[in-house]
């Protein structure tokens, strides 16, 4: 069953410099994707499944080589994990973790208050500004690239029991009046960083308060499409 995104508000953020930016940028490298699946006890016990976070890696690159290879004036290209591991492994994983604090950052604090935007700042939400600094530059040199690509995301699969569950407080709830859902979270994010001055210039996320599943091709699909359908749009 596909799904309906083509009416969410969007999440899309960019930086001040943005518009100055992209012109410039004719190279870009998507790094290693870092998708995690959790399946997701009625009790709320998880456990991450290797199997299933694999494959939901495998949708997620098919559906970016699809929209966007198509980009004019820009070439994509992905890097392999197993040759960043054998060839930039420490400055892969100390950009990756700077990306990540400051993606969890942006997420946090510069959109409205949702699901997983908990904590927003008026001040961020007024400039998205930003960086992960000068680290990033050495990298990008490394993989002749102007700006890099994150993906990164994460789902909760429900069990037989947490699906049980959610139909029967569905059921007890038109007796009662009250249901409680029990809430599967998944979520999804893109990070374009400006290779020159390490400026986090692009930043989109899936809806909040939507679930998705992630062993679910269409749905990777469909997501994979609405973030990328305002990417370097002003190019």
């Amino acid at each position: 069953m596909p799904l309906l995104l083509t009416g969410c508000v969007s999440t899309l953020r960019t930086s001040p410099d943005y518009t100055r930016s992209i012109p410039a940028i004719k190279t870009i490298a998507v790094m290693p994707i870092d998708i995690k699946v959790w399946s997701l006890t009625a009790g709320g016990v998880k456990e991450l499944r290797d199997d299933w976070s694999e494959q939901a890696n495998h949708f997620v690159l098919q559906a970016l080589m699809t929209n966007l290879q198509s980009i004019p004036g820009i070439q994509v290209k992905f890097i392999n994990k197993d040759w960043m591991n054998s060839h930039l492994n420490d400055k892969w994983k100390k950009n990756w973790a700077l990306y990540q604090a400051v993606a969890f950052s942006a997420s946090t604090h510069a959109f409205a208050n949702s699901q997983y935007y908990s904590q927003p700042f008026s001040t961020k939400i007024k400039k998205f500004d930003y960086t992960l600094g000068a680290e990033i530059t050495a990298i990008s040199r490394d993989l002749n690239a102007d700006a890099i690509l994150f993906v990164y995301g994460f789902d909760h699969e429900a069990t037989l029991g947490r699906k049980a569950s959610l139909w029967w407080n569905v059921f007890m709830g038109a007796f009662t009046g009250i249901t409680m859902i029990p809430l599967n979270p998944s979520f999804m994010s893109l990070g374009l960083v400006n290779a020159s001055n390490g400026n986090l210039d692009w930043y989109k996320t899936t809806p909040p308060d939507n679930e998705y599943s992630f062993r679910n091709p269409h749905h990777i699909e469909d997501i994979i499409k609405w973030l990328t359908r305002d990417f370097l749009t002003q190019k």
